[in-house]
């Protein structure tokens, strides 16, 4: 059995999480805690790990409204996020610059971990409700949450799926 301080992920000092519950969209910390926890706990790959993380995420910005980038780049983003924690953990003896670079990537890992498609917000068929949410959520997270589900547009939706079949 590993104690508390062998599981926490070093920097963050959290356990890796079982699931990524809010009703905002997640953190880059909650992404990798998620992470680590297909990877170390579960024993995934790296790549299965990163696919399974970002199959999670992705519908928490479905029930946002809004559009997002493809799973491939989102796989990337996460990559990257996940080799720069692997550097700051590598170069964490070096002492004057390195507590500076850690106290922003602290910092850095409250904001959103954003899927958001790069047009996303000059989009004529994102909702201007949705526009706003997710200006505040890369503002501040804190700020504001998604309600539940929004049963006018269900309700156009679902009506848009009949007329398909």
């Amino acid at each position: 059995m590993a104690t508390r301080a062998a599981s926490n992920l070093w920097l963050i000092d959290k356990a890796p999480i079982d699931e990524i519950t809010g009703a905002r969209l997640p953190s880059k910390e909650q992404v990798l805690l998620r992470y680590y926890h297909h990877h170390r706990e579960m024993g995934k790959t790296a790549s299965g790990s990163r696919k399974a993380v970002v199959e999670e995420v992705l519908p928490f910005w479905s029930r946002a409204g809004i559009p997002t980038t493809t799973v491939i780049h989102a796989g990337t983003k996460l990559s990257k996020l996940v080799r720069r924690t692997m550097t700051s953990r590598r170069t964490r003896t070096r002492q004057a610059e390195n507590r500076m670079d850690e106290e922003i990537f602290k910092g850095d890992l409250q904001e959103i971990f954003d899927l958001a498609h790069s047009s996303s917000l000059q989009r004529a068929d994102v909702k201007d409700e949705d526009k706003e949410f997710l200006r505040s959520q890369r503002e501040d997270r804190g700020e504001s949450s998604m309600a539940g589900i929004d049963l006018v547009t269900a309700k156009k939706v679902e009506k848009q799926v009949e007329r398909k079949t």
